[in-house]
């Protein structure tokens, strides 16, 4: 990608005097060519000081993708990646979304805080940094508190943040949106305890091995960090002006009544209204009009009633802190179940408690769950599934008139989502949602 990236550059940030102001804007294509010079267009009406964030289907052909990575990188400060494919919207459609943000209202910054260990069968070389990194930083920590419990499980037991993040106040940080690798959560471990009450919304960047030759793409330039391309680690921006979160969950339909949990730990749980986890959720997915009933012990009866649970569902269980919430604070696949022991395991980093309330959903159709919507002059959109086409749907779009097939979203920063998103509401925890046909929004009204 660097061959000619000079050139490109300076037909792109060929900038003019503009209102020191958000601009954002989405530009689909069903011909990635016509992306070119639409995304020029858009350059060239930015100040140069701006942060620009960036946003890059990562199936667009290596000629266009270069070409585009060389104008957008190309600005003195950006943050950018490699999202997913645009499939759902308008047309057969690829897409760039940028957004240009006055250094007074973003704080750029670049994380490799790591994560959970990845799990590997064999050797795995890669990970063997992990044992030479302090291996004892938990011990250490349990010596100057006296308590396990705040530490089980944790990533990042000192609250480390990125180095750009140590100077901001917490009250000025409002909402924090970034891209990253499947292992941010030593990151969000750090945001959650010094930035409580702010919003937070990241991506998993695309997967791209057979496209850049890394895991992930992402790009990053600050005026404290040099330009450079990362497949590991986080980058991103901690905004400054007051946004707020927008949740929806489409594809799902609830299967029985809520319950509450009476046992768990971690995020396996053994108990529901104080019955068998398992076999109360067996009981739902079998039509049985109730879920109580004294835990069966004999192995012949429960093969029998887990005989007429489809093998093809896909069931999630979502979790609420209180009864009469709307939204769950977290929802994720159902990865296991005995009957017998009366254990369900669920796909999720969140650390279950009793006097939680769980819900079974089942995939279907027609079915959606979202925040109560507001009205946006900005919105920060990733979503997956069947919800990157209706992302689109309730927009207008506006023809590009300097390229033909251009459809151009004003006030709409777009990623597609194929490996799951974060986020959290102020003063909750971030959650990872790898559920299917989900979406997110960071809102500016």
């Amino acid at each position: 990608m660097r061959l000619g990236q000079a050139a490109h550059a300076r037909r792109c940030l060929s900038t003019v005097a503009a209102q020191h102001r958000e601009q954002v804007v989405t530009h689909i294509a069903g011909n990635a060519a016509a992306l070119v010079p639409a995304v020029r267009s858009t350059l060239s009406t930015r100040p140069a000081s701006d942060t620009l964030v960036f946003s890059i289907s990562k199936d667009i052909s290596r000629d266009v993708l270069q070409e585009l990575v060389a104008c957008l990188t190309e600005a003195p400060q950006h943050v950018g990646a490699l999202t997913g494919s645009l499939y759902g919207a308008p047309g057969t459609a690829y897409g760039v979304a940028l957004a240009s943000i006055p250094t007074s209202l973003a704080t750029p910054f670049r994380s490799n805080i790591p994560g959970s260990p990845r799990i590997a069968v064999g050797r795995w070389p890669e990970q063997k940094e992990i044992w030479h990194a302090n291996p004892h930083k938990r011990t250490e920590h349990l010596d100057s508190t006296g308590h396990w419990a705040p530490l089980w499980g944790r990533e990042n037991v000192e609250h480390r943040v990125p180095l750009e993040l140590e100077a901001p106040r917490a009250r000025d940080v409002r909402a924090l949106l970034l891209f990253s690798d499947a292992y941010a959560q030593g990151l969000m471990e750090g945001l959650d305890f010094h930035f409580s009450q702010a919003h937070v919304l990241g991506s998993v960047a695309a997967f791209t091995p057979f496209v850049t030759g890394r895991e992930h793409t992402m790009f990053f330039q600050s005026h404290t960090h040099p330009r450079g391309i990362y497949e590991k680690g986080a980058i991103g921006l901690a905004i400054h002006s007051p946004a707020s979160l927008e949740r929806t969950y489409s594809g799902l339909v609830p299967v029985g009544p809520r319950l509450v949990i009476t046992s768990a730990r971690g995020n396996i749980i053994s108990s529901l209204n104080h019955h068998n986890a398992a076999q109360q959720m067996i009981r739902l997915l079998t039509g049985r009009k109730t879920t109580q009933g004294a835990p069966i012990q004999d192995p012949q009866h429960v093969r029998s009633m887990t005989s007429h649970v489809s093998k093809d569902d896909e069931l999630f269980l979502g979790v609420f802190s209180r009864q009469e919430d709307s939204m769950p604070g977290t929802i994720a696949r159902i990865q296991s179940g005995h009957p017998m022991r009366g254990t369900i395991s669920i796909d999720t980093d969140t650390e279950l408690f009793p006097n939680m309330f769980a819900q079974m959903y089942r995939s279907g159709e027609h079915a959606q769950s979202t925040d109560p919507p507001t009205t946006a002059l900005i919105r920060y959109t990733t979503a997956s599934g069947s919800e990157i086409a209706n992302a689109f749907k309730a927009l207008a779009p506006q023809k590009h008139g300097a390229t033909d097939g251009v459809m151009s979203f004003p006030g709409f920063f777009f990623s597609a989502s194929e490996m799951g998103w974060f986020g959290r509401r102020a003063s909750q925890r971030t959650q990872a949602y790898t559920v299917p046909h989900t979406s997110a929004s960071l809102v500016w009204s």
